[in-house]
């Protein structure tokens, strides 16, 4: 029973984590599209890989950050 409390605690720290990450990349993003020259950037995202460390969990855990 604790490792199973255990691991929920630990899936919870990772979700608000990631968050927090999230939060930080788009004001980093917004700061920096205000102080660079206006140059078009190429969107990598497609080519970006899935997390494997449970980011559907994020998603649904915090789905205001997607």
């Amino acid at each position: 029973m604790k490792m199973q409390s255990r691991l929920e605690e630990e899936e919870q720290a990772k979700a608000a984590l990631m968050g927090r990450i999230q939060r930080l990349t788009k004001l980093i993003l917004v700061s920096t599209k205000n102080t660079l020259p206006s140059t078009p950037i190429v969107d990598k995202s497609i080519h970006r890989r899935r997390h494997s460390f449970g980011e559907e969990e994020v998603r649904i855990h915090f789905p205001a950050n997607f």
